[in-house]
């Protein structure tokens, strides 16, 4: 008891005064006073059952979201009361937090619509937050999560061409066949590979899309003969109530090839002739009396038509009446007897490629009428 007894009380005025510095030096590394600092915590929203797709609604933005291999990320801030010792001693990006609905399941969502739960921030319970500090003022105070079913729909592509408008330099939308070509130049053909794709994202934003576009796609100085493109589809959904929305697609790769040639120019080609086509034999003789509404007096070469045709300046500068590729044709091959009055009917008309008609086939009035046998004069005597 001796022994206890001097163990305490030895040295008795030595331990009071180790005892009076140990306070000081505790006072003043931690009895610094009370306050506030403002932080971001990085909730990590753990993806949900197969099947099941989430998006979260951030009021006033004041959250920012990023993505993580498996779920979504949602930096969001809180108040920090305590010592300012101890605060600052917090890392940087050091708070962290988890919520997940691992209980939701793709029947638990009604057909064609969504499912609405609320993260309330304050019970999110948040890693590395020491002793003594106390979480305050979540901002904002609640995430609103959109529980969806995950579908796939197949899409039609449609590219984003752009080039460069020389008035202004600025990036513009491919709008005519001329946008983005050389001089003189146009695009006369576009043919897209694939034409449709299968796209994997949430039901309430493509059950309403029926196509989905590729990314902005430059095209410059365009010119004969053709273009090979090779763009991707795009990766997110813009302009739906949750901001972009990831989608997912097996092959994303898109071709585009673009046929380019001089631009079109219309031309009056005049003076083709009329071919009359009809079955053999054929015992009737045909007369066109109009063409368009206006009597023609043809004369013995027999009937001519006029008309408009479009396509590439170079191809239609040389075109002639008398080219063989150009024919206007009077099909008579259902014509099985002679006529009772005029019959008015369009022209079939054959151009070569590359060249097309500039309006509608003219159409011609005629009449058929049995043809005359002269008769041999031995044939009259009798």
């Amino acid at each position: 008891m001796q022994k206890i007894r001097q163990l305490i009380l030895g040295h008795f005025r030595l331990k009071v005064v180790a005892l009076v510095i140990a306070t000081v030096i505790w006072l003043v590394s931690t009895g610094r006073d009370q306050t506030t600092q403002t932080v971001n915590v990085a909730l990590t929203i753990e993806p949900p059952r197969e099947g099941v797709i989430l998006q979260v609604n951030l009021p006033s933005g004041d959250a920012a979201e990023s993505e993580v291999p498996g779920g979504h990320t949602y930096i969001y801030q809180v108040e920090l009361y305590g010592p300012q010792n101890t605060i600052d001693s917090i890392a940087p990006n050091a708070l962290t937090a988890q919520w997940g609905f691992p209980d939701i399941r793709t029947e638990d969502i009604p057909p064609g619509q969504v499912r609405t739960e609320k993260i309330p921030l304050r019970l999110v319970k948040i890693s590395g937050v020491r002793m003594g500090v106390e979480i305050r003022n979540p901002k904002p105070e609640s995430l609103e999560v959109k529980l969806d079913r995950l579908i796939t729909k197949q899409l039609a592509v449609q590219d984003r061409l752009v080039y460069e408008d020389p008035a202004d330099r600025k990036r513009k939308p491919v709008e005519k066949a001329s946008d983005g070509c050389a001089e003189g130049f146009q695009v006369t053909r576009k043919t897209l590979w694939p034409r449709s794709a299968f796209v994997r994202g949430p039901q309430s934003v493509l059950g309403a899309m029926d196509s989905i576009e590729t990314e902005d796609t430059y095209v410059s100085d365009l010119a004969p003969p053709r273009r090979d493109i090779t763009t991707r589809l795009i990766s997110q959904i813009p302009g739906t109530p949750y901001g972009r929305v990831p989608i997912e697609c097996a092959d994303d790769k898109v071709d585009i090839t673009l046929d380019v040639d001089e631009l079109v120019r219309a031309r009056v080609l005049k003076g083709v002739p009329v071919i009359v086509a009809h079955r053999e034999p054929f015992f009737y003789n045909v007369t066109i009396l109009s063409v368009d509404g206006q009597k023609r007096d043809f004369g013995p070469d027999g009937p001519t038509v006029d008309f408009e045709v479009k396509g590439p300046g170079s191809l239609v500068s040389q075109l002639a009446a008398e080219d063989p590729g150009v024919r206007a044709i009077l099909d008579l091959a259902d014509v099985k007897a002679p006529t009772t009055r005029p019959v008015e009917k369009p022209l079939t008309i054959i151009l070569p490629n590359g060249i097309r008609l500039g309006g509608n086939p003219p159409r011609v009035e005629y009449e058929v009428k049995p043809a005359v046998t002269p008769r041999a004069p031995e044939e009259l005597e009798e």
